[in-house]
C-alpha cells in the first residue's frame, strides 16, 4: 500500500510519503499537529486509492479530459452549459492538447492555446470557461 512518515527537521516538520509504484513526494511544514494531520490525510487517501502520485502525470490529456468530464457533467449543468462545454472540449481543447501527458502541460501551453482560441474563434466566451479551467487543473494540481 505505501508508507507515510513524519519529522522534526530542523524548527519545521516533514511527512514524506511513498506508494508500491516507486513514486514518493514530501511536504514540510511549520507544526507537529499539521505533521500528523497531513500524514493521516495520506494514509487515508492512499486506503482508499485516491492518492495519485507521478503515475497520475503519465495520463494524457484526452484521458484525462475523459475523467474531468466525468465528474464535471454529473453536477447537473443545465443542458446548454453541457452541450456547449461538450462542444467546447470535442472542437476546441483536445485536439489542442490530444495525447500530451498531463504532466507536461504547462501554464504556457495553456497560454498558448487560450491565445489561440482568442484569435480563431474571436473570444474565449462563457460556455468555455469550465473548459478553460479543465485544460488548466493539470497545471495546477496534477
Amino acid at each position: 500500500m505505501g508508507s507515510v512518515s513524519w519529522r522534526k527537521r530542523g524548527n519545521r516538520y516533514l511527512v514524506s510519503w511513498r506508494l508500491d509504484d516507486g513514486s514518493q513526494g514530501g511536504k514540510t511544514v511549520d507544526t507537529p499537529d499539521e505533521a500528523r494531520d497531513l500524514a493521516a490525510e495520506k494514509r487515508l487517501e492512499m486506503r482508499r486509492g485516491t492518492w495519485r502520485g507521478r503515475q497520475r502525470g503519465r495520463l494524457s490529456f484526452s484521458a484525462w479530459a475523459a475523467e474531468w468530464w466525468e465528474t464535471w457533467a454529473t453536477d447537473d449543468p443545465s443542458p446548454t452549459t453541457l452541450a456547449a462545454t461538450e462542444s467546447w472540449l470535442r472542437l476546441h481543447v483536445r485536439p489542442w492538447f490530444a495525447d500530451r501527458p498531463i504532466d507536461k502541460v504547462t501554464p504556457a501551453d495553456v497560454r498558448r492555446w487560450q491565445a489561440q482560441l482568442a484569435r480563431d474563434v474571436g473570444a474565449v466566451n462563457g460556455g468555455a470557461l469550465p473548459v478553460v479551467g479543465a485544460a488548466d487543473l493539470p497545471v495546477r494540481h496534477g
